[in-house]
């Protein structure tokens, strides 16, 4: 641009003056991603009770972050037992908010476990498949106390990314900054007591038929 067209105004000036008008693009920018962020989630109403041939039961209590205003980090939560005939009692821990930031990570196992006195250990990597072509990175690990073990499979999506760990999950939360985009965000626990292996492919069992049960809503929240 050429400044004699505007007399008194410098180099310096117009160098300013762009750097103030893409602030206040990215400022508008934001204030629009703000305004498309969905209503909350009923998590607990959507839930089916029965899953597969799981129904829902009276279980143990369970595991979850341990705050006197829960809602403070959440807008819906959900903890419920599953059993059936023949099968293994199945623990479903459901965290949701619209509007993801930090406060989801309080119900990782890594943190609302271990703050209850649990040792963690066999932590790995997997990917659990929700239906046809459809698979979501997940982590399976065991958590014991000297009281209780449990075998434990979850994920967390935040928006359309699903990070295994703290660091993958403050790096979606920024990529999402950066692209002026406020997304939601869940964490899904499946748990079962106990340690053995091969609980493992039933959580994943459970899952899909978790998803498969799930009203159309719920489906997208746990898939994205």
């Amino acid at each position: 641009m050429n400044s004699s067209r505007f007399p008194g105004l410098s180099r310096r000036g117009f160098l300013f003056a762009g750097i103030l008008g893409g602030g206040v693009a990215l400022t508008e920018g934001f204030r629009l991603a703000q305004s498309e962020v969905g209503e909350t989630l009923d998590v607990e109403s959507l839930t089916p009770d029965t899953i597969g041939d799981w129904r829902r039961m009276a279980g143990p209590e369970m595991i979850v972050p341990q705050d006197s205003e829960p809602s403070r980090f959440y807008e819906e939560e959900l903890a419920r037992a599953y059993g059936g005939a023949g099968l293994p009692l199945v623990m479903l821990a459901i965290a949701y908010a619209s509007r993801q930031d930090e406060r989801l990570e309080v119900h990782r196992p890594e943190v609302c476990y271990s703050a209850q006195g649990f040792e963690l250990t066999a932590a790995r990597s997997i990917d659990v498949p929700l239906a046809a072509n459809l698979a979501v990175p997940a982590v399976t690990l065991i958590a014991r106390r000297h009281d209780r073990s449990e075998q434990i499979v979850y994920w967390t999506r935040i928006g359309k990314l699903f990070p295994r760990t703290p660091t993958e999950q403050k790096f979606a939360a920024l990529r999402s900054s950066l692209a002026l985009q406020i997304p939601d965000g869940m964490v899904v626990r499946i748990s079962t007591l106990g340690t053995a292996e091969k609980d493992v492919l039933t959580m994943v069992d459970f899952a899909r038929l978790l998803l498969a049960s799930s009203p159309a809503p719920l489906r997208h929240a746990l898939a994205g």
